[in-house]
């Protein structure tokens, strides 16, 4: 009895360990919902997951937002990021390797100092209110950026809706192997206990 007692508890802790390690990739389980709808605007969009939670810095990932550039280095361009619906803003770097699939030639002319854009966020930082931007992920093709990226802007609301539904695709597709793990686990924990049993027992 004592022994089936601790192998219970045993199992009961593993299984749990496992659920909490894979609760991100559970979350956000929800169908993406487009500035509280599913009618996108012109207006900067907030694509969220239902059920997520707010996020402090205002911004989240996989948010289309618009920023204007304020710095160019050999590694990427800095941004000023406006918060949707708020007169707040935040820093932003769009890493020379997130601009374009196409390698690019130059980023002074691609993104000249001044100008306007509309970028994807990828990541977050909260202590230092800073994002990673992309405007890669808002490519129709390879290499649109440095050719037309007037209509990569214009057609961001769309690419975004996306590229939104492609992350929550893969989180579906993580938390399935998750839980296949976890009953695999199970399954193996369940065929050693009577094993175990017997030991216990000199039997």
């Amino acid at each position: 009895v004592e022994v089936c007692t601790v192998w219970t508890f045993r199992r009961m802790g593993i299984v749990l360990a496992f659920v909490f390690a894979c609760s991100g990739w559970a979350a956000g389980s929800g169908r993406p919902v487009v500035g509280g709808s599913r009618v996108a605007t012109r207006s900067t969009l907030s694509i969220t997951l239902s059920g997520d939670k707010e996020q402090p810095l205002g911004v989240h990932v996989g948010q289309l937002v618009e920023g204007k550039i304020t710095g160019i280095q050999s590694y990427g361009a800095f941004v000023r990021v406006h918060i949707p619906g708020t007169s707040k803003s935040c820093n932003g770097l769009l890493h020379i390797s997130e601009v374009s699939k196409e390698r690019v030639p130059s980023l002074v002319e691609a993104l000249p100092v001044g100008s306007h854009i509309r970028c994807m966020v990828i990541k977050r930082d909260d202590s230092k209110r800073q994002v990673s931007l992309s405007t890669k992920a808002l490519e129709s093709f390879p290499g649109e950026m440095l050719t037309d990226k007037e209509t990569v802007f214009a057609n961001a609301e769309m690419a975004a809706i996306e590229y939104q539904e492609r992350m929550e695709s893969e989180k579906v597709r993580k938390r399935a192997e998750a839980e296949q793990v976890i009953l695999g686990f199970e399954e193996a924990i369940m065929g050693a206990q009577p094993a175990a049993t017997l030991d216990h027992d000199g039997k």
